[in-house]
């Protein structure tokens, strides 16, 4: 119970740990935010989906190209508030994040490639 007298409101694990997989989390009373869909954004890309509107990219090198209705998550994007690339992330496909609503983003300054459109709203 490491957290249990925080005021964290939200903790993101690395839901690729095996302890973090093979966790009871019911018997721990506790709901961490694991991402509700996953997708892939490219060879060693992904795309991570969180209930309260976090899009999370992140592995490494650049994200595919797509174009604008071809985007894996493109039903989902309009619920997307907040967007966090990983740093090791160094490209972001054209209109992958196209329609997002997004308030907050937070993007390492090793981006070297912005797709065309990639952020159309």
């Amino acid at each position: 119970d490491a957290f249990y007298s925080s005021s964290m409101k939200d903790v993101i694990l690395n839901t690729n740990n095996e302890f973090v997989k093979n966790m009871n989390w019911s018997s721990h009373n506790r709901n961490p935010l694991f991402p509700s869909k996953t997708y892939s954004a490219g060879a060693n890309v992904g795309v991570k989906l969180y209930e309260d509107g976090l899009l999370l990219v992140d592995g490494y090198g650049a994200m595919d190209d797509f174009e604008e209705d071809t985007v894996p998550w493109k039903e989902e994007i309009g619920n997307v508030n907040s967007i966090i690339v990983s740093p090791e992330v160094t490209g972001i496909g054209s209109y992958a994040l196209a329609g997002s609503s997004i308030s907050y983003i937070d993007i390492a300054d090793n981006i070297t490639y912005i797709g065309a459109s990639a952020f159309k709203n």
